[in-house]
């Protein structure tokens, strides 16, 4: 072989390098990694491990907040009567999922006044009277009980409770609020987060000396290990922060992570098997030796095969792009296997596709939102004209064909007008969006709420077994939901509407679209012309039926 040739040169000054990087690897790189890589690995296991306890954290203090909440906002006159106290009880504890074992009512010995459901979970010490409501009351706030296990299952729970107190201060009933550990909502998550393949997180109380939750369920509410058996157990105090290597409770080396949850005196414990963490790096020094030999055997048959070919992968790459511009190959991105000229190439049309694509996509979101604009009343977010004249169309077709019926609500509201001009139409705005929300409530999959404008909503309700009676009904509870007061910034505007009713029976006398409407709205003006605020049927020639603020009357049509 020549030696003054380029290939010889590049061959030689390869092995050189190897040898060198081989060397520096070993004695210097390689024992500064594993120290680096393992501050690393604590960082890592130390930031999951506080992420899970700010979301602990969170998880208490929302339930700390609620069950403060419920205590001012309960009326005290309930203290005195059970059933209703337990009937409030039960509305609130559907409206939330943060206390999913139930909601209690003590009295200020500890006794349960009501509860939320039929097997109410108390805060432990809760019979201790006088020296629970004492601790109660001093606590100045909702308080979280220990850890516990209740019920036929033995589940794990957590009690938080808030003093409610008179005029003086003084204890005079409390609010408990029974949460399940392994709910969804608080800490089963856990048991889906992994700490790499072996493994997990776990919350402690050392106070308790339990396992308050675990990714391994079967810890859960077992007791952790005596004292001196973990190392890094035995030195949790507040604000503690800290990872070691440890033995745990199966005789295991893992790297643990631990960190206090903050108001708690639980802790976050992440932690993964010693041998997955630093396996890598406790086989790599025999492997770089081999490494050396096998490199420069693969690098130096490499360079006298591929040098001359050193090109062959930029014409690869030109001709794929030439293929796809054809429309003979998919567009697609191309892999990026090499970190020089021709990859940037790669990268640049790869860069390039994606943002041909985000173009399309914005261009796909611009069509489907003006799709919906087209349709959709631009303020309520309601349907508008047009697409009520094509689902009132639809729903004609189907009543004639299979004889079913339905109704048309033509709601006017009485006091918008008003209320702009004393208000202002910011406020008129805010009024129509909550009376379209409360109008939309309830409706089943085929009915459909419509703004004509200004003040002007049409209610089509669908496939009717009673079409007079159930039409009225749905009406009253039109009028109801909007004679509610809508509160507008820190004002409560009352107001009414006037509702005029429309029926179709299919099979009848045939009748257009616009033709119901516009009897929906003459039956609405009768109610307007009769006092407003009530609701008129349209007549078939022998009358009408109107129910205002005097109750029924007949009214000629």
């Amino acid at each position: 072989m020549n030696v003054q040739t380029l290939k010889f040169r590049l061959i030689a000054l390869s092995i050189v390098l190897i040898a060198l990087a081989s060397g520096t690897r070993y004695f210097l790189a390689l024992p500064f990694m594993q120290e680096q890589f393992r501050d690393q690995i604590e960082e890592r296991q130390l930031s999951i491990a506080s992420y899970v306890a700010r979301d602990v954290e969170r998880n208490i203090a929302e339930r700390k907040q609620l069950a403060g909440y419920l205590s001012e906002h309960i009326p005290l006159t309930l203290l005195d009567n059970p059933r209703e106290l337990s009937g409030w009880l039960e509305e609130r504890q559907q409206l939330t999922l943060l206390f999913d074992a139930g909601l209690t009512v003590l009295d200020g010995s500890g006794r349960v006044l009501a509860a939320g459901s039929s097997t109410p979970v108390l805060p432990p010490g809760s019979d201790a009277g006088p020296e629970w409501s004492k601790a109660l009351q001093s606590a100045g706030g909702a308080i979280v009980s220990r850890p516990f296990s209740a019920g036929p299952k033995g589940e794990a729970m957590l009690v938080v409770t808030a003093p409610i107190l008179d005029a003086k201060g003084v204890l005079i009933a409390a609010v408990s609020g029974a949460a399940r550990l392994d709910s969804p909502f608080f800490l089963q998550p856990l048991q889906e987060r992994r700490v790499g393949e072996s493994g997990g997180l776990l919350v402690i109380s050392p106070e308790d000396g339990v396992y308050v939750g675990a990714s391994d369920p079967g810890l859960v509410m077992k007791a952790l290990p005596a004292p001196g058996a973990h190392a890094l157990f035995d030195r949790a105090a507040p604000g503690f922060r800290g990872a070691d290597i440890v033995i745990n409770e199966r005789g295991q080396e893992e790297l643990a992570a631990m960190v206090g949850v903050p108001d708690s005196a639980w802790f976050v414990v992440a932690r993964m098997a010693a041998d997955e963490a630093f396996g890598t790096f406790r086989k790599l020094g025999g492997f770089v030796i081999q490494g050396t030999a096998i490199t420069l055997f693969i690098v130096i048959a490499a360079l006298l095969f591929l040098l001359p070919r050193v090109l062959r992968p930029l014409t690869d790459t030109a001709r794929a792009m030439r293929e796809m511009a054809d429309g003979r190959r998919e567009l697609a991105a191309l892999p990026v296997r090499r970190s020089d000229e021709v990859g940037n190439v790669v990268l640049g049309f790869n860069h390039l596709l994606d943002r041909l694509r985000e173009q399309e996509e914005a261009l796909r979101k611009s069509e489907a939102h003006m799709s919906f604009l087209a349709h959709h009343d631009s303020l309520t977010g309601v349907c508008n004209r047009q697409m009520l004249e094509k689902r009132l169309d639809a729903a004609m077709k189907k009543a004639d064909g299979d004889r079913s019926s339905f109704a048309l609500l033509f709601c006017d509201l009485d006091c918008l007008k008003t209320i702009n001009d004393v208000h202002g139409h910011g406020a008129g705005d805010a009024v129509l969006i909550q009376v379209a929300q409360r109008l939309s409530q309830g409706r089943g999959p085929d009915d459909t709420v419509a703004r004509l404008g200004g003040d002007e909503f049409v209610v089509l309700l669908t496939d009717l077994h009673e079409p007079r009676d159930d039409a009225l009904r749905q009406a009253r509870a039109c009028l109801a939901g909007i004679s509610d007061p809508c509160r507008v910034g820190e004002k409560n505007l009352a107001l009414n509407a006037s509702i005029g009713i429309a029926l179709y029976n299919g099979g009848g006398s045939p009748i257009s679209g616009a033709q119901l409407i516009m009897q929906a709205d003459s039956a609405m003006y009768q109610v307007k012309k009769s006092g407003k605020n009530g609701i008129c049927f349209a007549g078939d020639g022998g009358g009408t039926l109107l129910e205002g603020s005097h109750g029924p009357m007949a009214v000629n049509g």
